[in-house]
């Protein structure tokens, strides 16, 4: 972890536990991703944005907490999920608070290396998706979801 990284989380030790976990886990899985810090949030790219971390402030959450951030072309119908926007038609984004190192699951990684709609998976995988019942889609031939990966 670099020293901007830690600086980010500057007096948040909750946020930064968070983060490294998150981290940790993403950065296995896509391990050619770039970290860019900036002042507000901290981006994953590879090449292009496929999520950002931040401290953004949530209405309704308290403590400390890490909010993730990811653009899908569909919205998800998770209670994981804080907000959905769709900026754009077809184009959803999702802020997913954490508040436990357990949250950061196989779960929130298939969402969050789940390829954009119109752009290839952010670790050079193709993968289909389908977002209503991923298990039961005929689209769903030989995918091994992230969290499985991780289990293995």
């Amino acid at each position: 972890m670099t020293i901007d990284e830690q600086m980010f989380f500057d007096g948040k030790p909750g946020a930064l536990a968070l983060y490294e976990a998150f981290r940790e886990k993403l950065l296995a899985l896509c391990p050619d991703a770039a970290l860019e810090v900036q002042k507000t949030q901290i981006t994953f790219r590879n090449p292009k944005v496929f999520c950002c971390v931040s401290m953004a402030r949530m209405k309704g959450i308290q403590g400390e907490y890490l909010v993730v951030t990811l653009g899908l072309g569909q919205r998800l119908a998770s209670p994981r999920v804080w907000v959905a926007t769709e900026p754009y038609p077809g184009r959803w984004t999702h802020h997913i608070p954490l508040r436990d190192c357990r949250e950061v699951d196989g779960e929130l990684l298939d969402w969050v290396l789940t390829p954009s709609a119109g752009k290839s998976a952010p670790c050079g995988e193709k993968m289909t998706w389908n977002y209503k019942n991923p298990r039961k889609s005929e689209d769903f031939r030989g995918f091994v979801s992230f969290g499985e990966r991780l289990r293995r």
